[in-house]
């Protein structure tokens, strides 16, 4: 048997905007409310970069925080110290509406910290379902080999 090793973070720009495009799409099939934001703003989803999803998107961020969970995991192997590095670290990080991303209490795993941190970045937008949300963490998940 062949084992996969890991691929290393952060990938390449253009894999890793090629991957949020799949990410975004995916939530858009599945979206009526998006679909039809879409439409209203004569846009269709399709044409929207990857590097526009990257920057502008909740996907990007999504992947990142993913990425530095990874990363660091990688060095540490404690789930918990990890969720409480990334609750320290993008809790003084201020969101585009001047407020901050809650931190965690001591004992939160990783999908209960991205849940929070996903609700605190689409405040007043699109919510993103549980299911959407562990969905693109397995997404992330099997694109870093992990």
């Amino acid at each position: 048997m062949f084992w996969s090793s890991k691929i290393k973070i952060p990938a390449p720009l253009d894999k890793r905007h090629a991957l949020i495009k799949r990410m975004y799409l995916y939530r858009v099939d599945r979206d009526p409310t998006l679909q039809a934001v879409a439409r209203a703003m004569g846009v269709d989803p399709r044409d929207i970069s990857g590097g526009e999803i990257y920057l502008g998107f909740p996907e990007g961020a999504i992947l990142r925080i993913v990425e530095h969970y990874y990363a660091l995991f990688d060095k540490v192997s404690n789930d918990n110290e990890v969720v409480q590095t990334l609750s320290e670290y993008f809790g003084n990080i201020a969101l585009g509406d001047g407020t901050y991303p809650p931190m965690v209490p001591p004992g939160t795993d990783f999908l209960s910290y991205l849940r929070l941190f996903v609700d605190a970045i689409t405040r007043g937008g699109a919510p993103i379902s549980n299911d959407i949300l562990t969905a693109y963490f397995i997404a992330i998940k099997d694109f870093y080999k992990r």
